[in-house]
């Protein structure tokens, strides 16, 4: 079991077929279930209502909404990756987001359904949470915004419209933003942090963050620590290690790692070039 942010837990795991129909009790959080592996018929019933047949494979979704009970019955092994998340969670975000209040706003059933930009966000986020919550806090957040964001805007049962931010960051604000950043680069900065600064929600802030800047809160802070860490490379008056404390990494490996795949050389040899 893997955790992001503390409020969104992700889970892989592999299923042989049952020899009869399973039942499990409901829980109190919605599950998103992503097909990873395998192909099988699938059926399903949520609070002894409809049965209902399909066909899963590699990038299928089943959502359970929650507090709902659950038979389910599949005929081949299958490998499955599952988020889930309280519904307070969704609420907080339709209602920073959107301006809607939690009786408004429900997550739809949806049993075998193939949505390929869910698909997107659902792997970067298991794919970020194999390594600790703590290497990048603006960048999980910013995933779990999206992943959220994207559920209102597609997957709940009321049309989301999005507020108008046509004007962006305003000159100040984005001084605001930019001198903050710039000063806490060796913080683990995050999303809430950022959007405290001028006095808006965290989703109107990721939003009116890239339309203003171009790229994402997470981009542009990236790209301001791999800029800093050139100059500081440059000078060689401190080690990779110190460079990669001052910057904000985990630790050196973290360093190299990033600097690497952002520059498409190491550390050590981009000093070693210049």
């Amino acid at each position: 079991m893997k955790f992001f942010q503390e409020e969104i837990k992700v889970y892989r795991g592999k299923y042989p077929p049952p020899p009869d129909r399973l039942t499990y009790p409901s829980v109190p959080v919605h599950q998103i279930m992503l097909n990873v592996g395998g192909s099988s018929v699938l059926e399903g019933r949520l609070d002894g209502g409809r049965l209902q047949t399909g066909f899963s494979a590699p990038g299928i979704f089943t959502f359970v909404r929650a507090n709902q009970t659950q038979e389910w019955l599949w005929n081949h092994y299958a490998e499955l990756l599952m988020l889930e998340f309280s519904p307070k969670l969704l609420d907080k975000i339709a209602a920073e987001g959107f301006e809607l209040t939690p009786e408004k706003v429900e997550l739809l059933d949806r049993f075998t359904i193939n949505a390929p930009l869910l698909q997107q966000i659902v792997l970067a986020i298991d794919d970020e949470s194999k390594e600790s919550a703590s290497l990048n806090r603006l960048y999980f957040e910013s995933l779990q915004n999206t992943f959220l964001l994207h559920l209102l805007r597609h997957h709940c049962n009321l049309k989301i419209i999005n507020p108008n931010l046509s004007s962006g960051l305003t000159q100040l604000q984005r001084r605001e933003i930019i001198d903050y950043i710039n000063s806490n680069l060796a913080q683990n900065l995050g999303l809430a942090e950022l959007a405290t600064i001028i006095r808006v929600s965290p989703p109107h802030f990721g939003r009116l963050f890239k339309q203003s800047m171009g790229v994402s809160p997470y981009q542009y802070v990236l790209k301001c620590r791999i800029q800093r860490a050139k100059k500081l490379l440059a000078e060689g008056k401190i080690t990779l290690g110190q460079i990669a404390q001052t910057l904000g990494f985990y630790d050196q490996s973290h360093f190299s790692r990033v600097f690497r795949k952002a520059v498409g050389v190491t550390p050590r040899q981009y000093q070693k070039d210049l």
